[in-house]
């Protein structure tokens, strides 16, 4: 898989690591890991000051909802209207998380096709893979035929392939040349796992720094629930789909995310100022009416109109009983 300039600017990166720092595969893949998050650093900054901004406005956005929630596009209108007068960009916090993808796709053609993008060998894998004794198909791939160049760069070389170079792919008794498999089962299989666990408490320990503001509504937000249980889920079945390489660089992402969190609410705070938002005062509900108070008449036994009115009474209640 190929994204043009992406790919090609990794393939520098990687290539550069691997023929001046080392030629583990592993930890190659481990120190650009840490430098595309030096390099995303800024960015994240920026989706912490998204997240601090929609808590500071959800109590007006609550407002909103409840004044026009009936008329949805006046509400958008002045939904609009609150995120300029705030200075709050809807979109500002999407940027780090849309660019995953394209990382994940351009490193993709790195791992994959190191002869290809590594050692500037495109149009000559066949015939690499012939000086190396091996029968070149569709099946085999370069991830195959670099691991069989270990202790033949020369020979390579004085066939006129100069850029090669001999890379090692053993990682905790791994070879990360081998694509993980859970039918039937091997080592590397423990990697789609770790990365499974690793995106759970990475987003765990995230959410739990950083919870989500309530919707317009005021109703809880629970997007970020569903996310926390689906992505890990997805992790694992994708890294089951992808070279072991592209794995171990999903969980080395995943521990320096949960690593960089406290640093990155640190900064934030400090540069964005915490703020506490003031819960909203509750309706005054009206007072109820005092109950009228009884009637007391005060009248003379004695009284022959007293007497008249007794007697009737408890003729009728007779009466009544009859």
């Amino acid at each position: 898989m190929y994204i043009p300039l992406v790919t090609d600017v990794f393939a520098v990166i990687m290539r550069l690591i691997m023929t001046v720092l080392t030629n583990n595969f592993a930890l190659a893949i481990i120190i650009f890991t840490v430098v595309t998050k030096l390099l995303l650093f800024p960015l994240q900054l920026k989706t912490k000051k998204s997240i601090f901004d929609q808590r500071r406005i959800a109590p007006k956005m609550q407002k909103l909802q409840k004044k026009y929630g009936n008329n949805q596009q006046k509400y958008s209108q002045e939904l609009q209207k609150l995120y300029k007068e705030e200075n709050v960009s809807m979109f500002g916090g999407c940027l780090p998380t849309l660019l995953l993808l394209p990382i994940l796709l351009g490193l993709y053609g790195v791992v994959y096709k190191p002869l290809t993008y590594l050692m500037s060998c495109k149009g000559h894998i066949a015939e690499i893979a012939e000086i190396l004794g091996m029968e070149y198909s569709n099946k085999v791939t370069e991830l195959e035929i670099a691991r069989n160049m270990v202790g033949r760069i020369a020979e390579l070389k004085d066939a006129g392939f100069t850029k090669v170079f001999e890379m090692d792919f053993n990682f905790l008794w791994m070879n990360l040349s081998e694509m993980p498999s859970f039918s039937p089962m091997n080592l590397l299989a423990i990697l789609p796992i770790a990365s499974g666990v690793t995106a759970f408490l990475s987003s765990w320990l995230s959410q739990k720094q950083n919870p989500m503001p309530p919707k317009p509504d005021g109703t809880p937000n629970t997007t970020g629930k569903s996310m926390l249980y689906i992505m890990p889920l997805m992790s694992v079945w994708i890294g089951f789909m992808l070279p072991a390489g592209l794995t171990l660089y999903w969980i080395v992402n995943n521990i320096l995310s949960a690593a960089q969190e406290p640093l990155l609410n640190a900064i934030a705070k400090k540069r964005y100022g915490n703020f506490t938002v003031e819960p909203e005062e509750p309706e005054k509900k009206p007072k109820p009416k005092p109950k009228p108070k009884p009637i007391i008449i005060e009248v003379d036994e004695d009284d022959e109109d007293y007497a008249d009115y007794v007697f009737e009474d408890e003729d009728e209640d007779k009466d009544d009983e009859n």
